[in-house]
């Protein structure tokens, strides 16, 4: 049975991976040498590039990525990030995702939001920005070695020309949780990195096959061996119908949520390559795209101890 996927136009954010700069980072504070992307205050959020000395491994996905306060012991240092849109959007829907990563610090917050408006917003201080965003994380952003995915569905009046990221809500609505592994010293942050923004235009919309089959791989606990009935299946279902018709295939890493997150990305991506392993000796040089979730975005309840096995799994999906 075929899945139902939705695809939509292009991005209207631009550069929205931080790939095109002007020139390489040196220092912190240079977001000036992004290209499209600049600061809402006096403050001055990092970009980071790979193919620059400075470079924090840590904070990027890919090649470059920004990261900014968004809570401190200093409240003038809160900063901001925004741009321009490719074009003012029409009345109606969007759909806005975007990755963002916490550096261990002592505090930990929900107040990162996004706020889309008509008008750029530029302060000649620092300080922050009191707006009410259109969306904000509700709940404190923790430390972790894992990217985290947020996407929402966006309504524009019309006109809207400017979004901007960043803490956007009044001290008091803040929420804050405690790491007792950090020292809480002066100077203190709460740091966010940011990446692979978007925001797609939900409206003209179309409708595609995919995929157009899959097969779930189940694991025993703690393994990323195949297990005897997973090679036959895996055989069963790679000999059905045309073996060219599996050559671009997605596998999907899952673990429950028993040991570490990092523990369980690992084991995930493990998974991931027993699988791809065994379907390459099967078929002549597939292509898979990789994306490994650990103990995150479980299909099944890790709280049900019928449902919890099923999450030890690889899901392969046909994509062409």
């Amino acid at each position: 049975m075929g899945l139902t996927q939705l695809t939509y136009g292009q991005n209207l954010i631009l550069n929205g991976n931080f790939e095109t700069f002007s020139a390489c980072p040196i220092r912190v504070g240079e977001i000036n040498k992004t290209i499209n992307w600049v600061s809402l205050n006096s403050g001055t959020p990092d970009f980071y590039h790979k193919n620059c000395a400075y470079f924090n491994s840590d904070g990027t996905i890919d090649n470059g990525s920004l990261g900014l306060i968004i809570c401190c012991d200093y409240e003038d240092a809160i900063e901001y990030f925004g741009q321009e849109l490719s074009k003012p959007l029409a009345p109606g829907n969007y759909k806005l995702s975007f990755k963002i990563k916490i550096k261990p610090g002592p505090f930990y917050t929900n107040n990162f939001g996004v706020i889309l408006r008509k008008g750029n917003v530029k302060l000649n201080h620092w300080g922050p920005y009191i707006e009410t965003p259109i969306f904000n994380i509700d709940t404190p952003l923790i430390a972790s070695e894992n990217w985290r995915t947020f996407e929402t569905a966006l309504t524009a009046k019309g006109g809207e020309d400017f979004i901007a990221f960043g803490n956007f809500i009044s001290p008091e609505k803040a929420i804050k949780v405690i790491d007792k592994t950090q020292k809480i010293e002066t100077g203190w942050q709460t740091y966010v990195y940011v990446d692979e923004i978007e925001l797609l235009d939900f409206n003209n919309q179309t409708k595609q096959i995919e995929p157009q089959s899959s097969l779930t791989i189940f694991f025993d606990f703690d393994s990323f061996s195949l297990k005897r009935e997973s090679q036959e299946a895996l055989n069963r279902w790679l000999n059905e119908g045309e073996s060219a018709n599996k050559k671009l295939l997605k596998l999907e890493g899952f673990t429950d949520s028993d040991g570490s997150i990092d523990y369980n990305l690992q084991l995930s991506k493990n998974r991931i390559r027993t699988v791809k392993t065994y379907i390459a000796s099967q078929i002549n040089e597939p292509t898979f795209l990789e994306n490994a979730f650990g103990e995150e975005n479980p299909k099944f309840s890790n709280g049900n101890l019928f449902e919890k096995p099923k999450n030890r799994s690889v899901i392969i999906s046909i994509m062409n």
